[in-house]
């Protein structure tokens, strides 16, 4: 930063008055001078330099960013409060050992996820579920995902690539995804939509927020533990592409919460 220096100019004026008299008739003669007292130098205010603020960052890996998170074992836990009281949400996820073939679709990589939501001097969980999501790399193309007991059964039927660099502002959808009750996919369960959101954080990363909304839940996906609304995962990117989970959001005994 550049500081503009000040010149102090300061002012001396003196006036002298003089003056003399003429005499008459015996009279005499006088004289006076006054002098002006100069005034108090100025001096000049110094500059207080103006702290720069960091900006937030605007961009980061995206597709690289999802699969290297997907790709990477991971476990958190995050706290909500409301006024039902004190939540933690468990988060655990890991991948696969090597590849597979899901829905015909090969070299597919997995991911297993574990989420448990328990409430505060109470060990039972209030919910819990495991799943292992399926998908290809280099392109990443998501696949479907399968819960730990084969019920229910999702398979991906759209896709839209995911951007290789993800700009806050951003958003789009990411795909669509047909629920089964099994693998044979012959009874419905309902259907999920996935979208992203792009948005700032603060200088050394962004958010990419995940949101999921299910819909036209059947009564065999009410039985197999589905509901009808919507869950957000956001996720900070930065900018070497590491992701990390942030917050999530999601319905707990009727309430909306956000862990974080």
């Amino acid at each position: 930063m550049k500081h503009r220096s000040l010149l102090a100019v300061y002012l001396v004026s003196v006036v002298v008055l003089s003056g003399c008299g003429g005499g008459g008739g015996g009279g005499g003669g006088g004289s006076s001078s006054m002098t002006s007292t100069p005034p108090p130098m100025m001096v000049p205010t110094p500059m207080v330099p103006i702290p720069m603020v960091p900006m937030n960052m605007s961009s980061a890996p995206g597709e690289a960013a999802l699969v290297g998170y997907l790709q990477t074992p991971h476990q958190y836990t995050l706290r909500a409060e409301s006024l039902a009281g004190s939540f933690s949400l468990d988060v655990t996820s890991a991948p696969n050992a090597g590849a597979t073939t899901f829905n015909g679709s090969a070299p597919a990589y997995g991911t297993g996820d574990k989420t448990t939501v328990t409430e505060a001097n109470d060990p039972a969980p209030l919910a819990s579920s495991t799943a292992t999501a399926y998908y290809l790399t280099n392109p990443y193309v998501p696949l479907g995902n399968v819960s730990s007991s084969g019920s229910p059964y999702a398979v991906v039927a759209t896709f839209v690539p995911f951007p290789a660099t993800i700009t806050v502002g951003m958003s789009g959808k990411v795909d669509d995804l047909t629920y089964y009750h099994d693998s044979k996919m012959s009874t419905m369960d309902a259907e999920e939509t996935v979208d992203y959101t792009i948005s700032a954080k603060d200088s050394a990363s962004l958010l990419l927020c995940l949101s999921s909304t299910f819909s036209n839940v059947t009564a065999q996906g009410a039985a197999d533990g589905m509901a009808n609304g919507t869950d957000t995962d956001c996720y900070s990117v930065d900018a070497a592409g590491h992701a990390a989970l942030y917050s999530s959001t999601r319905m707990v005994k009727g309430a909306m919460l956000r862990f974080h």
